[in-house]
């Protein structure tokens, strides 16, 4: 008796690269379109008496109803709370590639005077002016911060230009027990990272105004270096926020390596900024593939150099080696906006007249006024003693 021999199994792979064939039709060709020669088609002239209802469709007449086979129930999207917009990226609406960037053209630009500035210098001028509003703002908020927590210990705190002094000292007992140092001395940092987060994901990507923009933009850069980079600054000194880890006994090398993550998660901040600094130009122009890097070096980088360097001649002589690496940490966010080549901006519906084009003069005054009440006004020390009474009781006797 002969054994019957087994197909072979094919394997998974070529269950994989084998086409699946198609189905069986049982409608038949009609005899008419069939081939009669090898190199020619016949395509015969259609004949309403010899067309039969199998071979063509027949339209619905007037009257009837056509069902579908199911009806679509519409999808519950379940949202999520606010509070998430702040950690988790938003999805973009993807842009068709025929759609331009430019939905309003610009005029061609009016031939430039003997004595008008350079469009270069402006956008470096304007962005300087933003970055130092920015970081005087966030500075007397952070410190302003550290101030109020203490005084609800009993501590008060006396604000300088270029640090707090505490007139009880060092060696007093309202320091302790020391989660007191830990909470006063990142209160400053924690409120900083929230308003950076808020403006970074918020207020920046809903404002059309490209001045306002860059103004919130900057704040957001530097309320998240103040605590980022402070962190580093800290780590390095063993002062400001560096106290943070001192009290919670941190070791050398989980310092080192959260100050690695944190320059990185700066670094991360300034390159996913690089779309909301491109949005903020003045000019088409600015947007061309040639002209993207170099307008981001005017626009970003210059604006960071130049703004450190005028506020470390403000403060001299009092320059803390705390203060000064916070400046320099602030590069880490600046460099990788440069850099980024995949950034792309929102469509932009139009720019600015040639004639708003120009020195942002309203903020320029603001920000010489800041700063002389920033230097001289804070140069003697500002002495806040805080205290807030809330009590409630009975008063009287009931009758």
């Amino acid at each position: 008796m002969k054994r019957r021999r087994s197909k072979p199994q094919e394997s998974w792979l070529n269950r994989l690269v084998k086409k699946p064939s198609p189905p069986p039709r049982d409608e038949k060709i009609s005899p008419s379109l069939m081939r009669n020669t090898e190199s020619e088609w016949e395509i015969p002239k259609f004949d309403s008496e010899a067309a039969s209802s199998q071979d063509f469709y027949i339209p619905p007449e007037e009257g009837d109803i056509i069902r579908p086979a199911f009806e679509a129930k519409p999808i519950k999207r379940h949202r999520p709370p606010w509070w998430v917009g702040l950690f988790v990226p938003r999805r973009r609406k993807s842009r068709q590639k025929s759609k331009p960037l430019f939905v309003k053209p610009v005029d061609p630009e009016p031939p430039r005077e003997r004595f008008q500035m350079s469009r270069r210098v402006m956008i470096t001028v304007n962005s300087t002016i933003m970055f130092l509003l920015a970081f005087v703002i966030m500075y007397i908020v952070y410190q302003m911060t550290v101030i109020f927590t203490a005084n609800h210990f009993g501590i008060s705190g006396v604000l300088y230009y270029y640090q707090i002094f505490w007139p009880i000292g060092n060696s007093s007992p309202l320091w302790f027990p020391y989660y007191k140092i830990i909470l006063i001395t990142g209160s400053g940092p924690f409120i900083s990272m929230i308003i950076g987060l808020i403006f970074f994901r918020l207020l920046v990507p809903s404002t059309k105004n490209p001045i306002l923009k860059l103004f919130y933009l900057w704040i957001a850069l530097q309320a998240l270096n103040m605590f980022f980079g402070a962190f580093v600054a800290g780590v390095t000194t063993s002062d400001g926020f560096g106290y943070v880890a001192l009290w919670l006994r941190m070791n050398i090398v989980f310092r080192i390596f959260f100050s690695l993550v944190f320059l990185f998660a700066l670094g991360t901040f300034g390159y996913h900024a690089t779309r909301y600094f491109l949005e903020t130009a003045l000019s088409p122009s600015f947007l061309k593939p040639e002209k993207r890097k170099q307008f981001l070096v005017y626009h970003v980088l210059l604006p960071s150099i130049i703004g450190s360097v005028i506020i470390y001649l403000i403060r001299m002589p009092f320059n803390p080696p705390y203060q000064i690496i916070v400046l320099a940490t602030m590069l880490a966010a600046t460099i990788t906006a440069v850099f980024n080549k995949r950034a792309r901006p929102d469509r932009i519906k139009n720019f600015p007249k040639h004639h708003g084009r120009k020195l942002q003069l309203g903020y320029l005054f603001f920000l010489i006024l800041l700063m002389f009440a920033f230097r001289w006004g804070l140069a003697y020390g500002l002495h806040f003693i805080i205290k807030i009474n809330f009590s409630v009781s009975i008063f009287g006797e009931m009758p």
